[in-house]
């Protein structure tokens, strides 16, 4: 466990790094409106289809708290959960770039609105980057039937 939250840390720094080696600013990475959509859709269709159980039990043996779970139920959940992200994020985009389209004439505020379009998209790579796909190999590396799950 602490390896794994060792290794999280380690790849926001470098992130977080690689942003401002790149001259953005850390405020710029930041817009919530986006951040509340990546991650309430994708919980919300989780739950159409899991029920909490499954769900936090899933997550409770990712973190080393439970000792038995249904591995294919709990790699069911997370490569759903990585599915419904990345879809998440990209209708995030194509929602903005919609509400962008009418201001194709200020380029101004084109762009700092395209940004936060494609904050969606960035927010669903580093989810499933740093925390899901970690999750699935873990539970494909403990199942007891092997990692073809």
């Amino acid at each position: 466990m602490v390896k794994i939250i060792s290794l999280f840390l380690v790849n926001i720094l470098l992130i977080t790094g690689t942003m401002f080696l790149a001259g953005g600013n850390l405020l710029d990475f930041f817009d919530l409106p986006s951040i509340g959509f990546i991650i309430i859709i994708p919980i919300l269709l989780l739950f159409n289809n899991f029920n909490l159980k499954e769900i936090t039990d899933t997550i409770l043996f990712c973190m080393n708290k439970r000792k038995n779970i249904n591995m294919e139920t709990g790699i069911l959940i997370l490569t759903s959960l990585k599915k419904y992200l990345f879809l998440s994020g990209i209708t995030g985009l194509m929602i903005g770039v919609i509400i962008l389209l009418p201001h194709l004439g200020n380029i101004t505020a084109f762009g700092s609105g395209l940004s936060v379009c494609v904050l969606t998209v960035f927010y669903s790579i580093i989810i499933n980057l740093l925390i899901i796909s970690p999750m699935i190999t873990f539970l494909k590396r403990n199942n007891p039937k092997g990692a073809e799950g």
